[in-house]
């Protein structure tokens, strides 16, 4: 393996750990929690395995995995559309309505529930004032 070939590995090694990293730490991509943990995973095992070869490596035969140069690329492509999707769709969510004054050593406000039309008229209520 050639020099320049071992830095393009590594780099890929850490693009792909860092942005694996960051899309679980986040969760800008509205992952479920057990997508995050398995991006934290793959994230700081390909990060820890760059370190590694970058720092502590001195010679010897690298296990290089091709899947590397292919998720270099797809992870952050991945994240990139997955953040604008969560991102739109929080912008498109209405936002809370806004809660009533309260003024100081008041209760909070309590809505009160909708009056119910009875189901039958022969069950409605009469009427107590009579026209004469």
């Amino acid at each position: 393996m050639s020099d320049t070939h071992f830095y393009l590995y590594v780099g890929c090694l850490f693009v792909t750990g860092l942005f694996l990293l960051a899309s679980a730490l986040t969760g800008l991509i509205g992952a479920k929690v057990s997508e995050r943990i398995l991006a934290a995973i793959g994230g700081l095992a390909a990060v820890g395995y760059g370190v590694y070869l970058f720092f502590v490596f001195d010679s010897g035969t690298v296990r290089e995995f091709f899947y590397v140069y292919l998720l270099a690329v797809a992870i952050p492509i991945l994240v990139i559309y997955r953040a604008i999707q969560t991102l739109r769709g929080r912008r498109a969510a209405p936002p809370p309505p806004p809660a009533p004054y309260q003024g100081p050593g008041q209760p909070p406000h309590q809505p009160e529930p909708p009056a119910q039309a009875p189901q039958n008229p022969a069950q409605a209520p009469q009427n107590p004032v009579q026209h004469q």
